[in-house]
């Protein structure tokens, strides 16, 4: 695979990309403001679940979340009906306003999305993104809206993250509320 292409690359984009100071002072008043990255990442994407040992072995991440031993993601609504076919895929972030240090909802984090052009990124992206990445979980914890599994009857999501260093792949509850550290993976539709 060309490594060149692993790299961050400029998206065209035909909209101001918010700032702090081209936000319109009503969003500042609210406290949240969602965002879209200025660039973009390149990740082939294969549509397979792993083991937990494979997971462990492909993904070289420091910590597995034990609750993967035992769950099966599924599409949510916002990323089924997808052609599952292996290929190079093109993600960027939505994500809050770092400088703020408000929460928000995933709900919140879909609309947007949506109003974007956007939808959620797979659990199988997210771990295609995060083997071909590896750096970016150490700057932000990066979650994927866009498959959940039901464990202990409450809705979870994928997330990659660190903490003191160490690469974490975690189960988070998807009715979390997200702070600004956090960085949305999404796909254009």
């Amino acid at each position: 695979m060309d490594r060149t292409r692993l790299r961050p690359r400029p998206i065209p984009s035909t909209s101001v990309v918010p700032t702090k100071n081209n936000f319109p002072s009503a969003n500042r008043q609210i406290g949240v403001h969602i965002m879209c990255a200025s660039h973009s990442f390149i990740a082939n994407v294969v549509y397979t679940q792993p083991s937990f040992e494979e997971l462990q072995l492909r993904f070289r991440a420091h910590y597995v979340d034990k609750g993967y031993k035992s769950v099966r993601f599924s599409p949510n609504q916002h990323s089924m009906d997808l052609s599952e076919v292996g290929r190079d895929i093109e993600f960027e972030y939505v994500y809050l306003n770092s400088e703020t240090y408000s929460s928000t909802e995933a709900e919140n984090v879909l609309v947007e999305m949506e109003r974007r052009g956007l939808r959620p990124a797979r659990y199988e992206e997210l771990l295609a993104f995060g083997e071909a990445h590896p750096g970016e979980p150490l700057k932000f914890a990066i979650v994927a809206l866009g498959s959940e599994v039901e464990a202990l009857s409450v809705r979870h999501v994928a997330c990659l993250w660190s903490a003191g260093g160490t690469r974490m792949l975690m189960l988070n509850k998807f009715n979390s509320f997200w702070c600004g550290f956090c960085r949305f993976l999404a796909v254009r539709k």
